[in-house]
């Protein structure tokens, strides 16, 4: 997010960055945000920070949207006084062929899946888009329940699956790739043991 200001970082600029990756890549063509969001780096922690640190009423504030649109977030700036952009740099779509999508979908389905990582919302959208298409998205949700483990990378992701039914077995500490698939490892083969004894 930039914000029309008297940021440091990029001449009039003040650079707002809700995680790790912004920042990094920030940082690779020698800027520096003026507010990094802390974990676990969801739009409402966002909009916290504003409210505690830079205070955006009547400055234009320019969002650069990541693949989807968060109507939350935008409506969240505007209640708070700023004039609003959304930048869109690139939105994410299924491919033309989603027959490995509906294979994995009938897989999970039959139980044949011992666990589920879900790494963004967009990712549960595009599963239970398919799964609507095709008839199957209450099997896989009950699939979800009953069957393999399913880990959710952080909050976000988690409240896109629990609007479509789905509570997550598994949460990283941090919301990161790498805590992920280490917790992954260390409880999949418990938290599996126990929901098919249920």
């Amino acid at each position: 997010m930039a914000e029309e200001g008297r940021g440091r970082s990029a001449g009039r600029l003040t650079l707002v960055c809700r995680g790790p990756k912004p920042i990094a890549a920030l940082k690779e063509v020698g800027l520096v945000p003026s507010l990094a969001v802390p974990e676990p780096n969801t739009w409402r922690d966002l909009l916290s920070e504003l409210d505690r640190k830079l205070p955006i009423g009547g400055k234009r504030v320019a969002v650069q949207e990541y693949g989807a649109r968060n109507q939350e977030l935008l409506a969240g700036l505007r209640q708070r006084g700023g004039r609003v952009a959304a930048v869109p740099v690139y939105g994410w779509a299924l491919p033309d062929d989603t027959a490995p999508l509906r294979a994995a979908i009938e897989r999970v389905v039959s139980r044949e899946v011992e666990v589920a990582l879900f790494t963004s919302a967009t990712q549960v959208e595009n599963v239970f888009r398919v799964a609507t298409e095709t008839g199957r998205a209450d099997a896989l949700r009950l699939a979800f329940r009953k069957g393999p483990v399913v880990a959710s990378i952080g909050p976000i992701t988690t409240m896109a699956l629990q609007e479509y039914g789905v509570e997550p077995d598994l949460h990283p500490e941090h919301p990161k790739m790498g805590h992920l698939i280490a917790e992954v490892a260390r409880q999949a083969a418990d938290l599996l043991e126990r929901k098919r004894r249920e």
